[in-house]
């Protein structure tokens, strides 16, 4: 199917358009959340990635703007009723705000096949439509200009409307400090086995290596709060394989003295551990961390070696 919408923009547009008006695109959400085949999983995730991708280019506009039309409200049979609300032009922003509308019930309720909801989410912020082609090895000249850097359009956008505060209190559950006094949080993971946030943790240390988005779009005090945190701190240094994290950590370290002390903790706990391939992976990250030079490498270096 990519093969055909990669020529020709008004379809892509149209028929992302149709699944958001046919029951605010359920079906897709239906396979994202509820099916246990991962090969349709895995093919309906890889479809919408390339149109969010796709659209966010040809929209780039609208999308950061934040331009909105009057659209006619629908009754819960399809029909259309009196009422007038206002949606984001960009039908790509439709499409993730419902994806996010979902975030804290249905998309918690489904954390051990959630995988590739969270990729759409991630390749929205850090892909162009060209990188899903590449990953597909599809052929031929891309209508895409390749000199327009599509990541930035995802990135800003997120940064603009706070996306990672909702991203970074989903993924600390209980930890966050947005969690109200007696509010009940849907539990994910269990005693065996952990939730694996990995998409949204390479999204989020991602940005915090876009300095000229954060000074145009700086972090909320609280943002900043759960970044630092000791749990999502843990969370981004965790060993994730082809989208690991912790060296845009390592580059988050440059002139900040109390993120450099965590992750001098997290380094040597990790190093202490008998699995050798993790053992590697965490010398690898020291060898970084020493090396960043700033008024603080002489503490990195007591922290870790204990020389002073």
């Amino acid at each position: 199917m990519i093969n055909i919408f990669r020529k020709d923009d008004a379809l892509c547009k149209n028929f992302l358009l149709s699944l958001l008006e046919e029951n605010t695109a359920e079906c897709i959400m239906e396979i994202l959340f509820e099916c246990t085949d991962k090969v349709s999983q895995n093919n309906v995730g890889l479809l919408m990635r390339y149109l969010l991708c796709r659209l966010k280019y040809l929209e780039r506009e609208d999308l950061l703007s934040g331009a909105t039309v009057k659209v006619t409200e629908k009754d819960s049979n399809g029909n259309d009723t009196d009422k007038a609300i206002d949606l984001p032009k960009a039908v790509s922003a439709r499409f993730i705000n419902v994806l996010l509308y979902h975030l804290k019930e249905r998309a918690a309720r489904s954390w051990s096949r959630f995988e590739q909801y969270l990729e759409i989410i991630r390749a929205f912020g850090l892909n162009s439509a060209e990188d899903i082609e590449k990953e597909i090895e599809i052929n031929g000249e891309s209508t895409i200009d390749p000199t327009y850097d599509a990541q930035r359009v995802g990135l800003e956008y997120y940064l603009k409307n706070n996306v990672l505060e909702n991203l970074l209190d989903f993924i600390l559950q209980d930890s966050s400090p947005l969690k109200g006094l007696n509010e009940k949080r849907v539990s994910m993971g269990s005693s065996f086995i952990s939730v694996n946030f990995t998409p949204l943790v390479k999204l989020i240390t991602t940005s915090m290596t876009e300095h000229e988005l954060l000074k145009v779009y700086p972090l909320s005090d609280v943002t900043k709060q759960m970044i630092a945190s000791k749990e999502m701190i843990g969370k981004m240094m965790e060993p994730m394989g082809s989208s690991d994290s912790s060296k845009e950590v390592i580059l988050m370290c440059q002139n900040d003295f109390r993120l450099s002390k965590k992750v001098a903790k997290l380094l040597i706990k990790g190093i202490n551990q008998y699995q050798v391939d993790k053992v590697t992976k965490y010398l690898k990250l020291l060898k970084k961390f020493l090396r960043i030079d700033d008024e603080h490498k002489m503490a990195r270096i007591e922290w870790t070696l204990g020389v002073p």
